[in-house]
């Protein structure tokens, strides 16, 4: 597990020389299907490609999200029917229940 450094309230991540992070983690199976499908789907060149893939896209989701209020993830399906996306990491920070 990191270190967090109490000046930033970040993890303290060991860089390697170019800058890149070695990760080790253990993946239900439900992570695993998730990961295959965005590495086939993708077109991703490796797993570990499909992951940054992966963190790109939260971040973004995570971050428009929070900057503005009221905001929503919303998918439109082809009939145009809309469904709103909750993202329960979210709700829960947006009422003021962070862990």
């Amino acid at each position: 597990m990191p270190k967090y450094d109490a000046n930033t309230g970040r993890a303290d991540l060991n860089r390697s020389a170019n800058n890149l992070v070695k990760v080790t983690m253990n993946l239900t199976e439900q992570d695993i299907k998730s990961l295959e499908t965005i590495y086939e789907l993708a077109n991703a060149r490796s797993k570990a490609h499909a992951v940054g893939i992966a963190l790109r896209l939260t971040g973004y989701i995570f971050e428009h999200l929070s900057k503005e209020e009221g905001a929503n993830l919303l998918f439109r399906k082809p009939d145009g029917k809309v469904e709103r996306i909750l993202i329960p990491e979210l709700v829960s920070r947006r009422s003021g229940h962070q862990e």
